[in-house]
């Protein structure tokens, strides 16, 4: 796959690092780098949306123009993360 910058379609942010990692994901810390992944999801997302599973939560009532918009900021914001420099972060197993 090669991006998880599209992380509202994924169930979860760890089945996206998972499918990311593809059939080497067993190599790879995944709880740690989703850890990670997360702490760097919160800080370039801005304060008063967050995520949960693939629904965005709004500290506000929005209409639907508003939904879009904060669609396109977590987006953006994922974007700007170097989801491979946290997997570089962590421990890689040689395979037995």
């Amino acid at each position: 796959m090669g991006t998880i910058a599209d992380l509202l379609d994924a169930s979860t942010v760890t089945a996206s690092v998972v499918e990311c990692l593809g059939d080497f994901s067993d190599l790879f810390d995944v709880s740690g780098i989703t850890e990670d992944y997360r702490a760097e999801i919160a800080a370039v997302v801005p304060v008063g949306l967050d995520l949960a599973w693939n629904i965005i939560i709004a500290a506000v009532r929005m209409d639907s123009s508003q939904v879009e918009a904060a669609i396109d900021v977590w987006r953006d914001a994922i974007s700007r993360i170097d989801f491979w420099a946290i997997v570089a972060n962590h421990d890689y197993t040689e395979a037995v």
